[in-house]
Protein backbone atom coordinates (compact mmCIF):
# COMPACT_ATOMS: atom_id res chain seq x y z
CA UNK A 1 0.00 0.00 0.00
CA UNK A 2 1.30 3.42 -0.98
CA UNK A 3 -0.45 6.23 1.16
CA UNK A 4 -0.16 9.56 -0.75
CA UNK A 5 2.76 10.56 -3.43
CA UNK A 6 4.63 13.31 -4.56
CA UNK A 7 6.83 13.45 -7.52
CA UNK A 8 7.94 16.62 -9.02
CA UNK A 9 10.18 16.55 -11.77
CA UNK A 10 12.35 18.57 -9.26
CA UNK A 11 13.26 15.23 -7.52
CA UNK A 12 14.54 14.18 -10.39
CA UNK A 13 17.63 16.59 -10.00
CA UNK A 14 20.61 14.87 -8.32
CA UNK A 15 21.61 18.18 -6.78
CA UNK A 16 17.47 18.45 -5.22
CA UNK A 17 17.63 17.18 -1.42
CA UNK A 18 14.23 15.57 -2.38
CA UNK A 19 14.04 12.41 -2.89
CA UNK A 20 13.27 10.93 -6.07
CA UNK A 21 10.11 9.31 -5.15
CA UNK A 22 9.35 7.49 -8.51
CA UNK A 23 13.13 5.77 -8.28
CA UNK A 24 12.54 4.85 -4.61
CA UNK A 25 9.30 3.29 -4.83
CA UNK A 26 10.48 0.87 -8.15
CA UNK A 27 13.70 0.28 -5.66
CA UNK A 28 11.41 -0.98 -2.49
CA UNK A 29 9.15 -2.57 -5.13
CA UNK A 30 12.09 -5.03 -5.93
CA UNK A 31 11.94 -6.01 -9.19
CA UNK A 32 7.75 -5.70 -8.81
CA UNK A 33 5.47 -3.45 -10.96
CA UNK A 34 2.41 -4.08 -8.66
CA UNK A 35 1.06 -3.25 -5.47
CA UNK A 36 -2.74 -3.57 -3.68
CA UNK A 37 -3.25 -0.15 -3.30
CA UNK A 38 -3.23 3.40 -3.90
CA UNK A 39 -4.78 5.15 -1.34
CA UNK A 40 -5.14 9.25 -1.08
CA UNK A 41 -5.85 11.03 1.97
CA UNK A 42 -7.47 13.96 -0.47
CA UNK A 43 -6.22 15.71 -3.52
CA UNK A 44 -4.60 18.38 -2.28
CA UNK A 45 -1.21 18.72 -4.91
CA UNK A 46 1.56 17.92 -2.29
CA UNK A 47 -0.58 14.45 -2.23
CA UNK A 48 -0.76 13.04 -5.63
CA UNK A 49 1.38 15.02 -7.43
CA UNK A 50 3.13 13.02 -10.41
CA UNK A 51 0.68 10.08 -10.18
CA UNK A 52 -0.34 10.13 -14.02
CA UNK A 53 3.14 9.96 -14.86
CA UNK A 54 4.30 7.13 -12.03
CA UNK A 55 1.06 4.71 -12.25
CA UNK A 56 -1.05 2.55 -14.46
CA UNK A 57 -4.64 4.74 -14.82
CA UNK A 58 -7.29 3.02 -16.87
CA UNK A 59 -9.19 5.95 -17.62
CA UNK A 60 -7.30 6.60 -20.40
CA UNK A 61 -4.53 4.56 -22.93
CA UNK A 62 -2.14 7.31 -22.47
CA UNK A 63 -1.46 6.70 -18.53
CA UNK A 64 -1.19 2.66 -19.34
CA UNK A 65 1.59 3.25 -21.47
CA UNK A 66 5.57 2.61 -20.04
CA UNK A 67 7.02 1.05 -17.18
CA UNK A 68 4.21 2.15 -14.65
CA UNK A 69 3.44 0.95 -11.48
CA UNK A 70 0.37 -1.09 -10.99
CA UNK A 71 -2.41 -1.31 -8.42
CA UNK A 72 -5.64 -3.50 -7.76
CA UNK A 73 -7.54 -1.02 -5.62
CA UNK A 74 -7.79 2.99 -5.37
CA UNK A 75 -8.74 4.22 -1.84
CA UNK A 76 -10.10 7.96 -1.70
CA UNK A 77 -12.60 9.77 -0.03
CA UNK A 78 -15.90 10.35 -1.29
CA UNK A 79 -15.34 14.05 -1.71
CA UNK A 80 -12.23 13.39 -4.47
CA UNK A 81 -15.51 11.68 -7.16
CA UNK A 82 -17.84 14.81 -7.20
CA UNK A 83 -15.47 17.85 -6.50
CA UNK A 84 -15.98 20.25 -9.52
CA UNK A 85 -13.77 22.77 -11.43
CA UNK A 86 -10.59 20.24 -10.96
CA UNK A 87 -7.51 20.64 -13.01
CA UNK A 88 -4.35 18.87 -13.63
CA UNK A 89 -3.70 15.50 -11.55
CA UNK A 90 -6.86 16.33 -9.21
CA UNK A 91 -9.22 16.09 -12.39
CA UNK A 92 -7.02 12.88 -13.59
CA UNK A 93 -7.58 11.05 -10.54
CA UNK A 94 -11.29 12.60 -10.48
CA UNK A 95 -11.65 10.86 -13.99
CA UNK A 96 -9.88 7.64 -13.01
CA UNK A 97 -12.04 7.49 -9.50
CA UNK A 98 -15.15 7.49 -12.07
CA UNK A 99 -14.15 4.95 -14.65
CA UNK A 100 -13.32 2.51 -11.92
CA UNK A 101 -16.82 3.24 -10.43
CA UNK A 102 -18.99 3.31 -13.77
CA UNK A 103 -17.21 -0.26 -15.01
CA UNK A 104 -16.63 -2.23 -11.63
CA UNK A 105 -13.32 -1.94 -10.72
CA UNK A 106 -10.87 -2.05 -7.93
CA UNK A 107 -11.89 1.17 -5.93
CA UNK A 108 -13.20 1.60 -1.99
CA UNK A 109 -14.59 5.28 -1.65
CA UNK A 110 -14.46 6.71 2.31
CA UNK A 111 -18.03 8.07 3.40
CA UNK A 112 -20.60 8.77 1.56
CA UNK A 113 -21.69 12.25 1.27
CA UNK A 114 -25.27 13.03 -0.14
CA UNK A 115 -23.14 14.56 -3.34
CA UNK A 116 -21.87 11.56 -4.08
CA UNK A 117 -24.85 9.62 -3.89
CA UNK A 118 -26.43 12.09 -6.25
CA UNK A 119 -23.72 11.42 -8.71
CA UNK A 120 -24.07 7.58 -8.56
CA UNK A 121 -27.63 7.94 -9.01
CA UNK A 122 -27.16 9.75 -12.43
CA UNK A 123 -24.89 7.54 -13.60
CA UNK A 124 -26.90 4.52 -13.04
CA UNK A 125 -24.68 2.67 -10.30
CA UNK A 126 -26.70 1.22 -7.31
CA UNK A 127 -25.16 1.98 -4.30
CA UNK A 128 -24.85 -1.47 -2.46
CA UNK A 129 -22.88 -2.47 -5.27
CA UNK A 130 -20.04 0.04 -4.17
CA UNK A 131 -17.23 -0.57 -1.64
CA UNK A 132 -17.80 2.02 1.09
CA UNK A 133 -16.38 2.46 3.94
CA UNK A 134 -17.57 4.58 7.06
CA UNK A 135 -16.07 6.13 9.77
CA UNK A 136 -15.78 4.31 13.09
CA UNK A 137 -15.73 0.72 11.19
CA UNK A 138 -13.01 -1.58 10.36
CA UNK A 139 -11.62 -1.49 6.95
CA UNK A 140 -13.32 -4.79 5.41
CA UNK A 141 -10.85 -5.98 2.01
CA UNK A 142 -10.13 -8.89 0.29
CA UNK A 143 -6.50 -7.91 -0.50
CA UNK A 144 -5.57 -8.56 2.89
CA UNK A 145 -4.93 -11.79 4.68
CA UNK A 146 -7.67 -13.69 6.69
CA UNK A 147 -5.37 -14.33 9.43
CA UNK A 148 -5.98 -10.72 11.00
CA UNK A 149 -2.05 -9.17 10.50
CA UNK A 150 -3.32 -6.33 9.67
CA UNK A 151 -6.17 -4.75 10.82
CA UNK A 152 -7.37 -0.86 9.64
CA UNK A 153 -10.03 1.04 11.41
CA UNK A 154 -11.64 4.15 9.66
CA UNK A 155 -12.04 7.19 11.50
CA UNK A 156 -12.76 9.79 8.97
CA UNK A 157 -14.07 11.83 6.87
CA UNK A 158 -17.64 12.71 8.45
CA UNK A 159 -20.27 12.82 6.17
CA UNK A 160 -21.35 16.54 7.15
CA UNK A 161 -23.31 18.88 4.52
CA UNK A 162 -21.67 21.83 3.06
CA UNK A 163 -18.64 20.69 3.88
CA UNK A 164 -17.87 17.91 1.38
CA UNK A 165 -15.50 19.45 -0.69
CA UNK A 166 -13.38 21.24 2.06
CA UNK A 167 -10.53 18.98 1.60
CA UNK A 168 -8.74 19.07 4.73
CA UNK A 169 -11.73 18.70 6.79
CA UNK A 170 -12.45 15.38 4.47
CA UNK A 171 -8.80 13.96 5.01
CA UNK A 172 -9.49 10.11 5.12
CA UNK A 173 -7.91 8.87 9.02
CA UNK A 174 -7.30 5.33 9.16
CA UNK A 175 -5.53 3.71 12.03
CA UNK A 176 -3.36 0.15 11.63
CA UNK A 177 -2.58 -2.26 13.89
CA UNK A 178 0.12 -4.46 12.77
CA UNK A 179 -0.32 -8.04 14.61
CA UNK A 180 3.19 -9.57 14.36
CA UNK A 181 3.87 -12.84 16.95
CA UNK A 182 2.49 -11.65 20.36
CA UNK A 183 3.41 -8.10 19.29
CA UNK A 184 1.01 -5.19 18.18
CA UNK A 185 2.41 -2.03 16.29
CA UNK A 186 -0.34 0.79 15.79
CA UNK A 187 0.44 3.24 13.31
CA UNK A 188 -2.34 6.50 13.21
CA UNK A 189 -1.94 7.87 10.06
CA UNK A 190 -3.55 11.70 10.02
CA UNK A 191 -3.38 13.35 6.87
CA UNK A 192 -4.12 17.21 6.39
CA UNK A 193 -6.74 17.24 9.37
CA UNK A 194 -7.67 19.82 11.45
CA UNK A 195 -7.71 20.34 15.38
CA UNK A 196 -11.66 20.72 15.47
CA UNK A 197 -12.27 17.13 13.51
CA UNK A 198 -9.16 15.45 15.05
CA UNK A 199 -11.70 16.30 18.31
CA UNK A 200 -14.70 15.27 16.91
CA UNK A 201 -13.00 11.88 15.98
CA UNK A 202 -12.07 11.38 19.63
CA UNK A 203 -15.20 11.93 21.07
CA UNK A 204 -16.76 9.94 18.41
CA UNK A 205 -14.30 7.02 19.46
CA UNK A 206 -14.57 6.92 22.85
CA UNK A 207 -18.15 7.27 22.76
CA UNK A 208 -18.11 3.63 20.73
CA UNK A 209 -15.72 2.56 23.26
CA UNK A 210 -13.08 1.98 20.42
CA UNK A 211 -10.39 4.32 21.79
CA UNK A 212 -7.38 1.36 20.98
CA UNK A 213 -8.29 2.32 17.70
CA UNK A 214 -6.61 5.72 18.50
CA UNK A 215 -3.48 4.05 20.21
CA UNK A 216 -0.21 4.87 18.47
CA UNK A 217 3.55 3.65 17.92
CA UNK A 218 3.94 6.15 15.05
CA UNK A 219 2.12 9.18 14.66
CA UNK A 220 2.22 11.22 11.38
CA UNK A 221 1.80 14.46 12.63
CA UNK A 222 -1.23 16.29 10.61
CA UNK A 223 -0.41 18.95 8.20
CA UNK A 224 3.22 19.39 7.50
CA UNK A 225 3.34 19.89 11.28
CA UNK A 226 1.29 22.82 11.31
CA UNK A 227 -0.07 24.64 14.26
CA UNK A 228 -3.74 24.12 12.79
CA UNK A 229 -3.50 20.38 13.54
CA UNK A 230 -3.42 21.53 16.91
CA UNK A 231 -5.06 24.55 17.81
CA UNK A 232 -7.20 27.20 16.13
CA UNK A 233 -4.15 29.52 17.16
CA UNK A 234 -0.54 29.70 16.00
CA UNK A 235 0.99 30.57 19.42
CA UNK A 236 3.86 33.25 20.19
CA UNK A 237 6.62 30.81 21.41
CA UNK A 238 4.60 27.42 21.55
CA UNK A 239 1.17 26.25 20.26
CA UNK A 240 -1.06 25.48 23.23
CA UNK A 241 -3.87 22.57 23.06
CA UNK A 242 -6.74 23.53 24.44
CA UNK A 243 -9.37 21.54 23.92
CA UNK A 244 -9.08 18.23 25.98
CA UNK A 245 -9.73 15.82 23.00
CA UNK A 246 -6.84 16.53 21.19
CA UNK A 247 -4.51 16.99 24.08
CA UNK A 248 -5.94 13.41 24.99
CA UNK A 249 -5.25 11.79 21.89
CA UNK A 250 -2.10 12.89 21.59
CA UNK A 251 -1.82 11.45 25.09
CA UNK A 252 -2.25 8.18 23.65
CA UNK A 253 0.75 7.36 22.47
CA UNK A 254 2.53 4.05 23.63
CA UNK A 255 6.54 4.48 25.33
CA UNK A 256 8.89 4.51 22.98
CA UNK A 257 7.05 5.57 20.02
CA UNK A 258 7.69 8.10 16.93
CA UNK A 259 6.31 11.21 15.95
CA UNK A 260 6.78 11.75 12.10
CA UNK A 261 6.49 14.78 10.38
CA UNK A 262 5.91 14.79 6.61
CA UNK A 263 7.76 18.17 5.95
CA UNK A 264 10.80 20.61 5.02
CA UNK A 265 13.03 21.31 7.52
CA UNK A 266 11.48 23.47 10.27
CA UNK A 267 12.68 26.69 10.20
CA UNK A 268 13.97 28.71 13.71
CA UNK A 269 11.48 31.92 13.18
CA UNK A 270 7.96 32.28 12.31
CA UNK A 271 6.58 31.11 9.27
CA UNK A 272 3.28 31.82 7.61
CA UNK A 273 3.52 28.56 5.67
CA UNK A 274 3.67 25.05 8.08
CA UNK A 275 5.94 23.42 9.34
CA UNK A 276 5.75 25.83 12.55
CA UNK A 277 8.49 26.02 15.20
CA UNK A 278 5.58 26.62 17.77
CA UNK A 279 3.94 23.58 16.55
CA UNK A 280 6.99 21.33 16.81
CA UNK A 281 7.62 22.91 20.42
CA UNK A 282 3.99 21.65 21.14
CA UNK A 283 4.65 17.99 20.09
CA UNK A 284 8.04 17.95 21.76
CA UNK A 285 6.20 17.98 24.86
CA UNK A 286 3.78 15.10 24.49
CA UNK A 287 7.11 13.53 22.84
CA UNK A 288 8.34 13.97 26.22
CA UNK A 289 5.63 12.13 27.90
CA UNK A 290 6.32 8.87 25.60
CA UNK A 291 9.99 8.93 25.46
CA UNK A 292 9.29 9.28 21.98
CA UNK A 293 11.20 10.42 19.16
CA UNK A 294 10.20 13.23 17.15
CA UNK A 295 11.41 13.60 13.05
CA UNK A 296 11.11 15.45 9.86
CA UNK A 297 11.40 13.75 7.02
CA UNK A 298 13.66 16.24 5.33
CA UNK A 299 15.78 16.85 8.27
CA UNK A 300 16.18 12.67 8.70
CA UNK A 301 19.17 11.77 9.51
CA UNK A 302 20.32 15.41 8.24
CA UNK A 303 19.03 18.80 6.23
CA UNK A 304 21.88 18.12 4.04
CA UNK A 305 21.67 14.42 2.76
CA UNK A 306 17.49 13.59 4.08
CA UNK A 307 17.15 10.04 3.46
CA UNK A 308 14.21 7.49 3.50
CA UNK A 309 12.70 7.21 7.74
CA UNK A 310 11.94 3.32 7.52
CA UNK A 311 10.83 1.52 9.99
CA UNK A 312 10.77 -2.23 10.23
CA UNK A 313 7.73 -4.09 12.04
CA UNK A 314 7.95 -7.67 13.28
CA UNK A 315 7.58 -10.03 15.83
CA UNK A 316 9.68 -7.81 18.13
CA UNK A 317 7.66 -5.08 17.34
CA UNK A 318 9.20 -1.99 15.52
CA UNK A 319 12.90 -1.08 15.23
CA UNK A 320 14.56 2.58 13.59
CA UNK A 321 17.65 3.69 12.85
CA UNK A 322 18.61 5.09 15.86
CA UNK A 323 20.37 8.24 15.11
CA UNK A 324 19.51 10.09 18.78
CA UNK A 325 22.92 9.47 20.53
CA UNK A 326 23.02 13.10 21.28
CA UNK A 327 21.76 15.35 24.63
CA UNK A 328 18.18 16.73 25.08
CA UNK A 329 19.92 19.75 24.56
CA UNK A 330 22.33 19.46 22.02
CA UNK A 331 19.04 17.57 19.74
CA UNK A 332 15.97 19.80 20.82
CA UNK A 333 17.84 23.60 21.86
CA UNK A 334 17.93 25.33 18.63
CA UNK A 335 14.17 24.75 18.59
CA UNK A 336 13.42 24.54 22.45
CA UNK A 337 13.50 27.80 24.56
CA UNK A 338 16.05 26.73 27.75
CA UNK A 339 13.20 26.41 30.09
CA UNK A 340 11.45 23.47 28.33
CA UNK A 341 14.85 21.68 27.60
CA UNK A 342 14.52 20.52 30.97
CA UNK A 343 11.48 18.96 30.90
CA UNK A 344 13.07 16.91 27.79
CA UNK A 345 15.40 15.12 30.95
CA UNK A 346 13.76 11.50 29.77
CA UNK A 347 15.10 11.65 26.52
CA UNK A 348 18.71 12.25 27.93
Amino acid sequence: MIIDFNHTKACEDKDCPKINLREQVKKDLNGKNKIDVLALTHIDEDHIDGIEECFELLCHNKYCEGDRIKFKELWLPACAVTEQNLTGTAKIIRDEARYRLKNGLGIKVFSATEKFKEWLEDNNIDKESIDISYPGEIVKNSLFSTNDSVTIFCHTPFKKDGEEEIRNKASVILHFSFNCGKNTTKYLAMGDTDWDVISELYERTAYKNNLPYLEWDIFNIPHHCSYRGLSSEKGTSCTKVDDVNVDSLLKLGRENSIMIASCNPVEKTETEQPPHIQAQRCYLKYCNLHNSKFLVTMEYPNKNSPLPIKVAINENGYQLEDIYNKTSSERFGDYLPKSEIAGLNRFG
